[in-house]
Order: C-alpha cells, then sequence, then structure tokens
C-alpha cells in the first residue's frame, strides 16, 4: 500500500547576509514565488517561505499533476516529497518506496561506457548493482545499442543517448514516481515503441505525481491536478477542473479558483513580512530559485563575482547545466547588469567564443565572463542571466547575482563595454 500525508506543511529557504532595502518596484516583488520575511528570533537571517501550510493526502492508484505558474512552489513541493527538503512546519508521512526523477541519466559521464553509466544512475537512482545487472538484458534489447554499450557516451549520437538513460528509468519498478516537467516531457519525442514503454512505467507506479505546464499531457495521464500558487495549495480535484481554474487565475479571475484562493492564508505568527529587494533576490542560491523562465533546457546553477587580476576587471564565474542528452548547439548566453536604480549599464551578448559557435557539452559547463578597464561608481550592481537555444528561451533570471564595488574603479571604459567570454575545463 502507498499513500502520502501532508499535513500544514512549509518549507523556508534562510538567507544570510541579506539586509532590508526599500522595494523598488511591484515586478522585483514577484522575483520569486515564495514569500520574503525576516526570522523574529534572528533578525539579520531573512527566510523565503517557499510552501505555505500545504495539506493532502495521496492514495494508492492517483495520477497527480502539479500547475502553477513559475514559482508557484511546484518544483518544492516535487522536492519534499522526494525527501530532499525537509519541512520546517508541520508533518509529511509517506508510505512506500519514493523514487525521485529530476534527471533522465543521473551522474552520466561522457568518458564511461554505456555499461558504467548504467550502474553509475542506478545507484544514484537507489538500485542495488545486482539489481541493475538484473535489468541489463532487458535495457540492451529495447536500446537497441548493441556494442555500442562497451564505447564511451562521447561517441553517441543524441537519440542513442537518450534511448540509453531512458531504458535505464523506465526498468524502475517505482511505489511512489515523482517527475519533474523536464523528464516528464520527454515521452513526446519517443516513438510508438517508448511510449508503449513509458505508459507501462507509468501504469506500474501506484502514485505518481507530475509537475507540468502541458495540459495535454496532465490530461493524458493524471486523474487529479493540484494547483499552485505563491507557496499554497489552492485547489486539489479533477484534472479538467482544475486547469480551467488555473486558467482564470492566470487571466486575473480569482472567483472560480476556490475559497482557498479567494482568501489569503494568514501568516505564521513567528514572522513578518519585509520588503522584496534586489538584494534578498540576489542572495539565494541560483539552484533554489523557481523565479526563472524559460524551457530549461539548460540551466544556470550557480554564479559568483571576484576581481580581476588588474584593478578594474572583474569576472563572473557561472555554472550552467545542459540538461538535455546531448550537445546543445547554436546556444546564446547574456548578461545583463544593472546599477541600484534599476537602471541597466551594460548588456553583453554572446554567441560565439573565441570565433567558434557558442555550444554547451553534456552535464555541467563553468563559464568566466571578464569585464575589463571598468570604470564604475562604488555601489552594489546587480545581474541578469538569459540563456538561448534553437527551442527558445532555456533560462531568464533576474537578481541572478551581485557585484559590490567599494571604491570608484577608473578605467578606460564604461562599466562593461569590454566584456570576453571563455569556457574553464
Amino acid at each position: 500500500m502507498a499513500k502520502i500525508v501532508l499535513d500544514n506543511v512549509s518549507v523556508d529557504f534562510p538567507i544570510y547576509g541579506a539586509h532590508q532595502r526599500s522595494l523598488r518596484s511591484t515586478l522585483a516583488r514577484r522575483a520569486t514565488g515564495g514569500l520574503i520575511q525576516r526570522d523574529q528570533r534572528n533578525e539579520s537571517r531573512v527566510l523565503v517561505r517557499a510552501l505555505s501550510n500545504v495539506s493532502m493526502t495521496l492514495e494508492e492508484g492517483d495520477r497527480v499533476g502539479l500547475v502553477g505558474h513559475n514559482g508557484s512552489g511546484k518544483s518544492t513541493l516535487l522536492k519534499v516529497l522526494a525527501g530532499i527538503y525537509e519541512p520546517v512546519q508541520g508533518t509529511m508521512t509517506v508510505e512506500g518506496r519514493v523514487t525521485p526523477l529530476f534527471d533522465m541519466m543521473p551522474g552520466l559521464d561522457v568518458e564511461d561506457t554505456g555499461y558504467e553509466n548504467l550502474f553509475t544512475a542506478g545507484l544514484l537512482l537507489g538500485m542495488s548493482r545486482d539489481m541493475v545487472e538484473s535489468k541489463i538484458e532487458e535495457i540492451e534489447e529495447f536500446s537497441e545499442l548493441g556494442e555500442y554499450l562497451s564505447l564511451p557516451v562521447r561517441t553517441y549520437s543524441a537519440g542513442m543517448a537518450t534511448r540509453l538513460g531512458f531504458a535505464l528509468i523506465t526498468a524502475l519498478n517505482p511505489d511512489i514516481l515523482i517527475m519533474d516537467e523536464g523528464f516528464g516531457a520527454a515521452d513526446l519525442r519517443f516513438t510508438e515503441k517508448a511510449a508503449e514503454r513509458m505508459d507501462d512505467f507509468i501504469g506500474r507506479s501506484r502514485i505518481m505525481v507530475l509537475a507540468s505546464h502541458s495540459d495535454g499531457m496532465l490530461q493524458q495521464i493524471c486523474n487529479k491536478a493540484a494547483l499552485m500558487e505563491e507557496g499554497k495549495l489552492l485547489r486539489l480535484g479533477p484534472v479538467d477542473e482544475v486547469l480551467e481554474a488555473y486558467h482564470a487565475l492566470v487571466h486575473g479571475d480569482r472567483s472560480r479558483v476556490g475559497p482557498a484562493a479567494a482568501e489569503k492564508t494568514p501568516e505564521p505568527p513567528d514572522y513578518h513580512e519585509i520588503e522584496m529587494s534586489p538584494e534578498i533576490v540576489s542572495a539565494i542560491p541560483l539552484w533554489q530559485r523557481d523565479d526563472r523562465q524559460g524551457n530549461g533546457a539548460f540551466r544556470f546553477l550557480s554564479i559568483e563575482a571576484s576581481a580581476g587580476k588588474r584593478a578594474g576587471d572583474i569576472d563572473i564565474s557561472i555554472v550552467v547545466l545542459n540538461r538535455e542528452l546531448h550537445k546543445l548547439k547554436n546556444i546564446e548566453i547574456a548578461l545583463g547588469i544593472d546599477d541600484s536604480n534599476g537602471e541597466r549599464v551594460s548588456l553583453s551578448v554572446f554567441s560565439f567564443v573565441d570565433g567558434v559557435e557558442l555550444s554547451l557539452g553534456l552535464g555541467l559547463t563553468k563559464l568566466v565572463a571578464s569585464y575589463s578597464g571598468v570604470s564604475a561608481s562604488p555601489g552594489s550592481y546587480f545581474i541578469t542571466l538569459f540563456g538561448r537555444c534553437v527551442n527558445g528561451i532555456a533560462d531568464w533570471i533576474r537578481y541572478a547575482g551581485r557585484i559590490n564595488i567599494d571604491r570608484a574603479l577608473v578605467g578606460d571604459a564604461e562599466f562593461a563595454r569590454k566584456c570576453s567570454l571563455r569556457f574553464i575545463a
């Protein structure tokens, strides 16, 4: 028997060293999905309330789709169900084995062979070595990779790498299946044979929870849906009814959503709301940011600004994750820099590096944007990151990071007129 019970579950992300500043605009206030609060027990600590008093009961046979705009709390709720985040308030009871699927092939190393990657990914998914070995014949038959399984994954085409990961994932027998939209959308790109295997895989799970922006997918594989907004659960019920309520909410009609949306849930007495500011938002680690836009083909995971080798030089290190199972070509990455008044002082767009078209290999890539000979006044400057691939916007985060300039820099260029991008091995 599989079952999940959440009783008034709340999740906070603490942010240290963030100081209150006045609210610059309504848009800034919406830069994160959760409520920004100051901890009354420690005034120097700021908290982002990512989930607020969420209660639900899921039982065997439930196929639940999470809907809501970016930053509504869908990803946070998935990670709570997966055991990655612990509630700071309320309780969660889980009966059954949870299988979280946030990547098609976790731990993928392109230098390892297909077989080696199967064991690595299997262990990361909670399988024993014996369990992986018992699935090898089934994976070989479905993937049809033959002798390529003994070769490094870097020799695979995009389709071959996809078949490898898909064959392993769908060989699992989950009790409770947790999937984010990046994985859930993958079945739409497969052949009929793979679609049948995906349907069988989902059917073997006793409970499934999926976050998605695709109405068609939710209607196809889910029998319930949950509407999230600002970390709160507004509605849980039949898929069509919840989708109708979500679209009404998008167009500003809260009357059709339900009483939970019409009446805001009171905040816990331990906190009081403070004003949003770029300083607070930029202090949240990028991997925790739910207020990003884009299709997720690749994501910015971390950012750090530091002084360069010479006076007036600034380096911005960025770690990017390619979430696809193939090399991404025709990439465009842009860095926008705003001053403390919200004025854009720099915009650098890159589609080539050293004369070569910008691309991202599998897994993680570290990039460094170097600004040389900068002339700038003292103060805080805030970085916006933007990434585009052939399928559209991949990732877009405002206030992704901050540059602090203590003393005036007198260089031979206005702030960030001179900027170059390079890869770090």
